[in-house]
């Protein structure tokens, strides 16, 4: 079994739906990690990001699109900085 972090957003620039997804077997995933995409999510104040995070049998997106249709057509960034631009760019009206 396989743990998902997964933040998503919309990028407004784009119109789309953008993910940032992180995967570890079960009981793996990286709290530290987790807890400094936290503070940067909460120092760049979007009110527009969800967080989810459950598990799957496999760590591939296929399996979180499998398990829940909700997340299909989103932008999926494996790197927080990638995804982080684009928020910071959504405060900035941009």
């Amino acid at each position: 079994m396989y743990q998902h972090f997964i933040v998503i957003a919309r990028s407004y620039s784009d119109r789309k739906r953008v993910v940032f997804h992180m995967t570890s077997y079960i009981g793996k995933l990286d709290n530290v990690i987790i807890k400094n995409i936290l503070n940067r999510l909460q120092d760049i104040n979007s009110d527009d990001v969800g967080i989810h995070c459950f598990t799957t049998d496999d760590s591939t997106w296929e399996s979180v699109l499998e398990l829940d249709s909700y997340f299909d057509g989103a932008v999926v960034y494996e790197d927080f900085n990638e995804f982080e631009k684009i928020l910071i760019l959504n405060t900035m009206g941009l």
